[in-house]
């Protein structure tokens, strides 16, 4: 599975973590409609899409509709000075771009999969007669598609004379529980970090119909999003097992958890908790699979003829907010290519020490943001 393969290579850094494998598998959809050869191969293989491009080009509008209001909403924001949807309790937009090299000849049909397939905007920039404003377009595109969530990911030093294409897809994600937590209920309770030491943080109160599971030492509570369709799964392992669990977790697994849910009166305790991770992802992403898109031995020439044309980095950034009302989520991923039943009892769900966390897409099982928080007193 791309989501679990992707989080157990980058789960090597230290402290909390978030990525969105979504939007990694969707900037790498952009590369494959480039690729030929053994590079296709992999790409395909290791993103499970034999057309990378339509599959999520149909899955960006599929989980577009998820913000959509009614009819009633729409009309009700016409009175509403300043409001967008997301008022009504969830907002999600994908948007993906392409750059190149001003005067740069690209192959026709790959520009045209992109804009047909993904939605993409197409624009040029001088990358080596003009870098640092080449940076600052790529900057102000990222922080229009994420709400001033990320501001930046490219700097003007990653730009060198042979960048020669820049992709790039983003998310933005923001929506209300389901059932709110209370702020009033909101008290600093103690917290069990990796190292045994015990801290207090502010901490989110709820008692109410919740869905839980259990798989060997990891359990896991089920929080849905205004409309249901979206929920975070917070899996909380056993006391000191962490690590081991990072490393277990896997498709099935978290198909297990999902299917095996019971609702029950549950109290909830959960810390709040911000998180921004930035990733190179060269290398987690040449371990999995992705090998030669990174060399000498790539195959783009359905991008470009120029010899030695590849992928020579894919930055990674992410923002992440959850609070009492809900959560606020935004991912940038940017290729660079160069030369139930009534309740009967309490259940209690304290989460109290290190666990991970996904936003999921709960009808078509895609996997918007997943991460760990070790220590919710830190942003990463």
């Amino acid at each position: 599975m791309f989501d679990t393969d992707l989080y157990h290579r980058l789960a090597a850094e230290k402290g909390n973590l978030c990525c969105s494998p979504y939007s990694i598998a969707s900037a790498l959809a952009m590369v494959a409609s480039g690729a030929g050869g053994r590079t296709k191969e992999e790409l395909t293989r290791t993103l499970g899409a034999p057309d990378p491009a339509a599959t999520y080009g149909a899955l960006g509008q599929e989980l577009a509709r998820r913000s959509q209001p009614t009819p009633f909403q729409l009309r009700t924001l016409n009175y509403m000075e300043g409001a967008t949807p997301d008022v009504f309790g969830c907002h999600l937009t994908v948007a993906n771009a392409l750059w190149h090299q001003k005067g740069y000849a690209l192959a026709p049909a790959f520009v045209q999969a992109l804009r047909t397939k993904q939605g993409a905007q197409v624009g040029e920039a001088d990358f080596q007669g003009a870098p640092a404003l080449a940076a600052k377009a790529v900057n102000a595109w990222v922080a229009a598609a994420t709400r001033d969530k990320i501001r930046e990911v490219l700097t003007e030093r990653q730009i060198d004379p042979m960048t020669r294409v820049i992709l790039a897809n983003a998310i933005y994600f923001k929506a209300r529980w389901e059932t709110e937590f209370s702020e009033y209920g909101t008290q600093p309770a103690p917290f069990r970090l990796a190292d045994g030491k015990r801290v207090d943080v502010p901490t989110m109160q709820s008692l109410g119909s919740r869905a839980t599971s259990r798989d060997g030492g990891l359990q896991a509570l089920l929080l849905p999003y205004s409309g249901a369709a979206l929920a975070m799964l917070v899996l909380l392992p056993d006391a000191g097992t962490l690590e081991r669990a990072e490393q277990e977790l896997d498709g099935a697994r978290i198909e297990r958890l999902l299917g095996s849910m019971k609702t029950a009166m549950t109290e909830v305790a959960l810390p709040k908790f911000k998180v921004e991770s930035s990733f190179a992802l060269g290398s987690p992403l040449q371990a999995i699979g992705l090998g030669s898109a990174f060399g000498p031995a790539a195959d783009f020439t359905g991008v470009s003829s120029e010899p030695g044309f590849a992928i020579s980095e894919v930055l990674h950034k992410t923002f992440i907010d959850v609070n009492e009302k809900g959560t606020e989520a935004a991912a940038v991923t940017m290729p660079m290519m160069a030369g139930s039943a009534p309740p009967k009892k309490t259940v209690e769900f304290k989460v109290d020490r290190p666990f991970l966390f996904l936003i999921r897409d709960l009808p078509t099982r895609t996997t918007l943001f997943m991460g760990r928080v070790v220590d919710p007193r830190g942003s990463g």
